[in-house]
């Protein structure tokens, strides 16, 4: 619980939120362009093959952005267990610096794209390299504040979810006005030059720990340093990329793979990872909602106006974040237990709402396309608020008490939860492209989220009260039916 005398903004943490906001913002960029792209590409694509004489049909156009998301979603789960060890071996401040780097490269070859397979392999590179930097906020904070009172790490988890959101909040809207006067191509460079940025924030103002700028909390054994890199000790010149490739399997070996046994061996990592898979859905799911509202607007929106509206998802969470987030960090913990199956009930029916609402004899018989869009926004805005909470915080809470792996359990937490929405968002693909032309098959794919919400919900309740609330209660239990 969080002390309501403590100050959550103090350097260390404003230099985590400007960082991660800015690679947010960077990440947001090909969620905005999704549409662009499609029709752009597409349609270079369909007019050379077809001799100029074919337009681009609306279901391909439709399908490439569950497409794009599948790709984006799988880079992330891929960037989760590759990347996951990085941070705790090399330090999470070397770690935020070099994939930043790699992002800022990763979107300068989307700027680059000439084909709808560039785009797909772009974004998911954008994704695999975003999903190394919120588990290396969560070892920086964990680090500074270990042992802390004052509830230093919850307040720092707290300011660096928000930079997750408000980045994306700023970033969809940003592109959407800019793609007004600008090419998508020009702003895919804007998303390069902040990811450049975030990676220099991070070079000059983050430290691994209090007083040491790179601090590795799982560090090469010196022994081997000394055996591979014989200047290790003179420190007069970086090892040779040889002399890192000597290095590799022996650093595996020693470091990564007892670390990954440690936590694959854990029964509150499998809880936490598929409990953790409903939030994921719904937090993924912006980079269809302007192609959703687009396609069931019935011509009402404009592509730039509907890619627009996506941002809705990132202002309901940062509401929630903002609002239900400050509620949980100050409750107890039975409490939260509650709290958070009241927010999944929100977000399980938001989503029932978005499937009613794709359906197309619903939206013929309203007559108010318009109406029917503000509604979409509203529980899109609703099912953002609903998931914040249980997405950001729980599985950074847990992660804290893995010690030296801390890292590596954020990231095969989300890597394993997202994995499952990769899946589940290329079967919705499918069934869009597949369904009927007026957005129908929308209908389908937000039931199945929201089917899988329920058991997803059921899990992370459970967990709570059998790891944060059983033992603090004299061993009673309080079962999911009663909360």
């Amino acid at each position: 619980m969080v002390d309501q005398s403590t100050n959550i903004w103090n350097p260390l943490n404003a230099s985590l939120f400007a960082s991660l906001a800015l690679s947010a913002f960077a990440t947001a960029v090909p969620v905005a362009l999704v549409t662009p792209m499609s029709n752009d590409l597409f349609q270079v694509e369909y007019t050379g093959n077809n001799g100029g004489n074919e337009d681009v049909t609306t279901s391909v156009v439709t399908a490439f952005a569950p497409r794009v998301a599948g790709a984006a979603v799988l880079g992330t789960s891929f960037g989760k267990f590759l990347n996951g060890p990085m941070g705790d071996v090399l330090g999470a401040r070397r770690t935020s610096i070099i994939y930043s780097l790699f992002m800022t490269m990763s979107l300068v070859m989307l700027a680059c794209a000439r084909t709808s397979e560039t785009v797909v392999r772009a974004c998911f590179l954008v994704e695999f390299t975003y999903s190394v930097l919120w588990p290396c906020c969560v070892i920086t904070l964990a680090t500074h504040y270990r042992g802390d009172s004052h509830g230093m790490y919850e307040g720092g988890v707290y300011i660096t979810s928000l930079a997750a959101r408000i980045g994306s909040l700023i970033g969809i809207p940003c592109c959407a006005l800019l793609l007004r006067h600008f090419h998508w191509r020009f702003v895919a460079l804007i998303g390069a030059w902040s990811s450049l940025v975030a990676s220099s924030v991070s070079y000059l103002y983050v430290e691994d720990s209090p007083g040491k700028r790179n601090d590795p909390q799982n560090p090469i054994d010196e022994s081997l340093l000394q055996k591979c890199y014989p200047d290790y000790i003179r420190r007069r010149k970086r090892p040779s990329f040889g002399v890192i490739l000597r290095m590799a399997p022996s650093v595996i070996w020693m470091n990564v793979v007892p670390s990954v046994k440690h936590i694959l061996s854990s029964g509150t990592f499998w809880c936490v990872s598929i409990a953790h898979t409903g939030a994921s859905m719904v937090r993924t799911s912006e980079r269809v909602l302007g192609t959703y509202l687009y396609e069931t607007s019935n011509n009402s929106l404009s592509e730039n106006r509907a890619a627009g509206l996506s941002v809705f998802l990132s202002v309901g969470t940062v509401a929630g974040l903002v609002v239900a987030g400050s509620i949980f960090a100050s409750r107890q913990d039975r409490e939260r237990k509650w709290m958070i199956s009241r927010l999944y009930i929100l977000t399980i029916v938001s989503c029932y709402v978005l499937a009613f609402l794709a359906i197309p004899s619903v939206r013929n018989f309203v007559k108010a396309p318009e109406l029917v869009s503000t509604f979409q926004v509203i529980a899109i805005a609703f099912s953002g608020f609903g998931i914040a909470v249980q997405f950001y915080h729980i599985p950074s809470l847990v992660g804290a008490t893995f010690g030296c792996d801390k890292g590596l359990f954020s990231s095969y937490t989300d890597g394993v939860a997202y994995g499952i929405a990769s899946f589940v968002w290329r079967i919705v693909g499918d069934v869009v492209q597949h369904g009927s032309s007026d957005g129908g098959g929308w209908s389908y794919g937000w039931a199945a989220v929201a089917l899988l919400l329920i058991p997803s919900a059921i899990l992370m309740v459970e967990f709570m009260e059998h790891y944060f609330c059983r033992h603090r209660y004299g061993g009673t239990y309080e079962t999911i039916i009663f909360a």
